[in-house]
């Protein structure tokens, strides 16, 4: 085998354990994710691949906000990089200042345009040439304010289309993808919530014993299985509290 068949050789083993990974921990194949984990599988010994190590050595999974700390704590990734909620968040801002002003710009021409039909009836009734002129022409701006009318309603429309995408992204990006409970990030904005209502709440945290002998014995898709049992359990018997997967276990 020649070096060149042989490198790529590696190169394709070494994609294929970079993917094996990123999908056994449920994680996005995005930029950064594929950045910390060509680290782990490159360079054990990092100090970043050693933070992954401590937290999955007894067979946890990485969530991805693990995996941005650690992106964030050992350089990969700039700490100030914004997470995807303050993203979310930004966005729908955005869209609420969009859909404000092509709303208030549609009422707005939808006025004037009754003002101009108005205006073409009055003239319409006169018989002079030069009036006839000033009815074509006003005439002519009542179609275009028309046509923008109905350019500005359809932008509202996909305002709202993109509003709702956005409540769908939203509540994806705080639901574990897993067990589709709330997850970490949601759960910390319920809490922070609860203490600045100033209320008592009670906590109860629940692990699954031996959990990595299920995973080593059986294989993640069964311990997959079991993580969204005890997850249906919960939410049933469970109904009226908050439930959340905190971390990767």
């Amino acid at each position: 085998m020649t070096g060149t068949s042989s490198r790529r050789l590696e190169d394709r083993k070494l994609y294929a354990a970079i993917g094996e990974f990123l999908a056994a921990h449920h994680l996005a194949p995005s930029p950064a994710n594929y950045a910390l984990t060509h680290l782990i599988k490159t360079s054990p010994d990092a100090a970043a691949a050693q933070a992954v190590e401590a937290l999955t050595f007894d067979g946890l999974r990485l969530s991805q906000k693990d995996v941005d700390r650690i992106l964030a704590e050992f350089g990969i990734v700039p700490a100030s990089a914004p997470e995807s909620g303050a993203s979310l968040a930004q966005a729908r801002q955005q869209i609420e200042d969009f859909t404000t002003i092509v709303e208030a710009t549609r009422i707005e021409t939808q006025s004037y345009g009754a003002d101009l039909e108005r205006g073409a009836a009055e003239l319409n009734r006169l018989d002079h040439p030069a009036i006839a002129e000033a009815a074509r022409v006003t005439a002519m701006m009542l179609d275009r304010t028309r046509a923008s009318e109905a350019q500005l309603a359809a932008a509202r429309n996909e305002a709202q289309a993109l509003r709702e995408r956005l409540a769908a992204a939203e509540d994806e990006a705080r639901r574990d993808p897993l067990t589709k409970l709330p997850n970490r990030r949601a759960f910390e904005d319920k809490f922070a919530k609860i203490l600045a209502d100033s209320r008592i709440a009670s906590i109860g945290i629940c692990d699954i014993d031996r959990f990595k002998t299920i995973n080593d014995s059986h294989g993640h898709p069964v311990g997959d299985r079991v993580l969204r049992m005890v997850a249906d359990i919960l939410r049933s018997t469970c109904d009226k509290h908050f439930v959340a997967r905190l971390g990767g276990e």
